[in-house]
């Protein structure tokens, strides 16, 4: 049976070449490998597929020690089928790998180095941190940080860490590589390397930092922010507020709150909506009353359906600042700042929030009417009978007058409102009687 697979493998026919390699697949058959990997070079991309499948099938030594030469192959398509075979099998002989690393083709080393990162074994991040701190060649070294990173074992984080010295264009892979271990060690060589490293690369370690959490950065993000310029400056901002969380800010001393509020309302002008969206979230619990009316600048012109989550995002922040002078300025804006507002004083809904929304509901028109009863609706009471009581005398709006009557009747049941209620049964709208 074994010889007539070999035949089929053998054969011109591609029918047969792939009955052959299926042959082979299922029993598994050693003998078959060299041919397989010829098919695997055909023109024919049904034989090709065949050929893959059964290489994967039969796995081990013979497989691996067959398609390595591939990566030699002056075809990248081949060489790209080599890689993906080696990629899926290479974790069961490492030792075949390992020695490739000291090839003297360099390509052949990057190409190791990539597919050792698939593996999954620990056994492979000594030959990639020997590879990443002393290949004399920059892809290679590159390409060992990146699959160090994909490992993403502790083990690496030492070697990883005095790479950070190395060219940039070996650094970004090492950041990244570092970033997904998070070993608390890179803490303190992510800070020293920021006073060596170029603007894009200390621009990496800050989003770095922020992303692995660590408290420990903390303090050492502080010590930079008098003197790093401002778009690093507002990246250590973000990173700090993505640590700490922004509720945990309030627990900084004053002068520490007054300056990092001071950091926060000049990265609102960030070109980043991530960064502006930190400084946000920060502001809501360090910022004064003078970021309400910025913020609001800022994010006026969102459209509450299709930005829901920032909007809430950053009516919570307002509304932690609380009432203030910048508030009551917006209300007397443009539309899209008069919406914001109300949803800010709706969340606040404190006694003097709910004076401001009354006041300031005779001077609109319909529709911001309807936004401002339908809150005041809901977060009212007592104190807005009267209002409501002016509204059912006042108003010509169905809508507005619904959420009036409702409020009187149902939420307040208020006896004293009873003449005011019946007298709307002759309303001309059957909404409002109803």
């Amino acid at each position: 049976m074994s010889h007539e697979m070999l035949d089929n493998l053998g054969s011109t026919d591609v029918d047969l070449q792939r009955e052959g390699a299926f042959q082979a697949a299922e029993a598994c058959l050693e003998t078959a490998v060299p041919l397989l990997v010829n098919l695997l070079q055909s023109s024919n991309l049904g034989v090709q597929e065949a050929a893959d499948y059964a290489l994967r099938k039969i796995g081990g030594r013979t497989a691996i020690e067959g398609v390595l030469p591939l990566l030699r192959s002056d075809h990248p398509p081949i060489r790209n089928l080599g890689m993906d075979l080696l990629r899926a099998l290479g974790y069961q002989h490492l030792d075949l790998l390992v020695p490739q690393l000291k090839d003297d083709d360099p390509d052949v080393r990057i190409f190791i180095a990539d597919i050792l990162g698939s593996t999954n074994d620990v056994l492979a991040v000594q030959p990639l941190c020997e590879a990443l701190l002393h290949d004399p060649e920059v892809n290679v070294r590159y390409q060992a940080a990146v699959s160090l990173g994909e490992l993403a074992r502790p083990e690496a984080a030492r070697s990883l860490n005095q790479a950070l010295s190395d060219d940039e264009w070996v650094q970004f892979a090492v950041i990244e590589a570092l970033m997904k271990i998070g070993d608390d060690s890179s803490i303190n060589a992510f800070v020293r390397a920021l006073d060596r490293s170029s603007e894009l690369v200390g621009s990496m370690i800050i989003d770095a930092l922020g992303e692995m959490g660590n408290l420990k950065a903390v303090p050492m993000l502080f010590k930079r922010l008098d003197s790093s310029p401002t778009a690093l400056r507002n990246k250590i901002l973000r990173a700090i507020v993505r640590i700490m969380g922004a509720k945990s800010l309030s627990l900084l001393s004053a002068e520490e709150r007054a300056r990092f509020a001071t950091y926060l309302l000049v990265a609102l002008d960030d070109e980043d909506v991530e960064i502006q969206d930190a400084a946000i979230m920060g502001l809501g619990f360090v910022g004064s009353y003078a970021a309400t009316g910025k913020i609001i600048d800022l994010v006026g012109p969102l459209d509450a359906d299709r930005d829901l989550e920032r909007v809430n995002m950053v009516v919570a922040a307002l509304a932690r600042i609380g009432v203030n002078a910048e508030l009551e300025r917006a209300l007397q804006g443009e539309e899209s700042k008069i919406r914001i507002a109300i949803l800010v004083l709706e969340r606040i809904a404190s006694p003097e929030a709910i004076e401001l929304m009354m006041r300031f509901f005779p001077h609109y028109g319909r529709d911001m009417q309807r936004s401002l009863s339908a809150a005041l609706a809901r977060i009212s009471g007592a104190e807005a009978q009267d209002f409501f009581l002016n509204v059912l005398d006042n108003s010509t709006d169905g809508t507005v007058l619904k959420q009036a009557l409702h409020f009187l009747g149902s939420k307040l049941r208020c006896p004293e409102c009873a003449d005011a209620i019946v007298a709307h049964l002759h309303h001309p709208y059957n909404d409002v009687k109803d």
